[in-house]
């Protein structure tokens, strides 16, 4: 559906975008992460064709934006950070303004507009001035003109900003549904949301993607990925993570916590049976297992890695666990 190809960008001599390369196919959510001034909003902003673009290109369905960027322009829905919205029309009034810009008329319209209100709840503020609105009415307004066209490609820029948990699931529980059909792609913030809607990442950093892949592979990049967990009752002491070096699929053991008669041990282990090991070498010393699992590793942890250019971590100290793992 949607394809960067070697896309380029330039303030005056200064490269925002250097030849980034990533795509969105029907059926996914791509999440664009990186940090402020990593270029996630000029990318957007290239991809609509409202910034021209200084080299490569964006091609929608095998559509250049260098010679058809009106054809691509409509089949795009965009929702950027900061909506222009008229204070003095009513919600009503916006969206069918919206739906004529788009080249919808009569019947097709008034159809429109009432999908597009009922996927973003705003039936009880339909005739009221947007001016009147909360933030989290004024965003889903601005949704809404998103949808209108019913577009095949969804931008959305920070697209639970300022709503409600309550709103926010609302909102995620669209999108996760839209993207069943469209291809999605949300420049976030916050690593919660991506996680629980997004099937692909994108991490840009100086203009450049440094990491693009499934949620699992992002993961994977934490220092915690991969570590084994293990809480036992009735036991203490360094005698217990001595004992665990007799195993030889383990390669460290770190004391996270000890309180009272429970110990919470972090282990790295090797083999794809290391949780069956650790659990039959507990058994033969009768240690009684309260928890034993793997850690899937950490997005927060993940990004920050990749951002700051260590992609392959040390092994995290027993300091910086503690609070994710007690």
């Amino acid at each position: 559906m949607l394809q960067l190809v070697d896309l380029t960008k330039y303030y005056g001599s200064h490269c925002v975008l250097d030849r980034v390369c990533w795509e969105a196919r029907k059926g996914e959510i791509v999440a664009l992460l990186g940090p402020n001034g990593a270029g996630k909003s000029t990318c957007m902003k290239c991809i609509t064709g409202f910034l021209r673009i200084d080299g490569g290109d964006v091609r929608v369905d095998g559509h250049s934006i260098l010679t058809e960027k009106a054809w691509i322009q409509e089949k795009i829905g965009y929702l950027p950070e900061t909506v222009p919205l008229y204070p003095e029309m009513s919600v009503r009034a916006f969206l069918t303004w919206a739906a004529g810009m788009r080249g919808l008329r009569g019947q097709d319209a008034g159809k429109s507009v009432a999908r597009a209100v009922a996927m973003c709840a705003l039936e009880e503020v339909l005739r009221q001035p947007i001016g009147t609105l909360s933030k989290g009415f004024r965003h889903r307004v601005c949704f809404a003109q998103a949808l209108i066209h019913d577009p095949p490609l969804l931008l959305l820029d920070e697209p639970t900003d300022g709503l409600d948990p309550i709103q926010k699931e609302s909102m995620r529980r669209t999108i996760r549904e839209m993207g069943q059909d469209h291809a999605i792609v949300i420049s976030t913030h916050l690593l919660d949301e991506v996680k629980a809607i997004c099937s692909r990442v994108v991490v840009l950093n100086e203009g450049r993607v440094c990491f693009q892949g499934s949620i699992e592979a992002l993961m994977q990049v934490s220092a915690r990925s991969g570590m084994i967990h293990l809480k036992i009752a009735g036991r203490k002491g360094k005698d217990i993570v001595e004992a665990f070096y007799s195993l030889p699929i383990v390669e460290t053991v770190d004391m996270v916590t000890e309180k009272g008669e429970h110990m919470h041990l972090l282990i790295r282990a090797t083999g794809e049976d290391a949780l069956e090991d650790i659990a039959n070498f507990c058994h033969h010393f009768n240690w009684k297992i309260l928890e034993l699992y793997r850690d899937e590793g950490d997005l927060n942890d993940a990004f920050h890695r990749l951002i700051l250019g260590d992609s392959f971590p040390s092994e995290p100290t027993t300091e910086e666990l503690v609070c994710e793992v007690d």
